[in-house]
């Protein structure tokens, strides 16, 4: 076989989902960040809701989440995702509001204001 009988349309296994744009990342090698990015683009995307959705992207490694799913997004302050996040889905009820949460948001100087946000029992 030639290259060209192996790349074709058919042939294609993967590929970029449609909202994950083509910025290259600034995390680590090995981190999980750009896997869930990639999950949630072709999850939007599949489900269609682009157009209804709203990132809070925190501080720290998730900070420029903006720059590598298009989609609509607010950054939250220091340990304030979650209350952002809640804040944003009252405010539009129709809107799939999410935010990334990976490492360190469950530690002691944030898990007051996640526990918070939880209590409150928002869907």
């Amino acid at each position: 076989m030639t290259r060209e009988e192996i790349i074709r349309p058919e042939n294609k296994v993967y590929s970029r989902p449609e909202l994950l744009t083509e910025n290259v990342t600034h995390y680590c090698p090995g981190c999980s960040h750009g896997v869930v990015h990639k999950i949630i683009a072709e999850l939007l995307a599949e489900m269609d809701l682009a157009d209804k959705t709203i990132g809070v992207a925190p501080v720290g490694c998730a900070v420029f989440a903006y720059n590598y799913i298009d989609v609509d997004w607010i950054e939250a302050a220091h340990g304030r995702a979650p209350a952002v996040a809640t804040a944003a889905s009252r405010l539009n009820p129709d809107n799939l509001v999410f935010g990334q949460y990976i490492k360190g948001l469950q530690q002691k100087r944030r898990l007051w204001n996640f526990l918070k946000t939880a209590n409150l029992n928002d869907s």
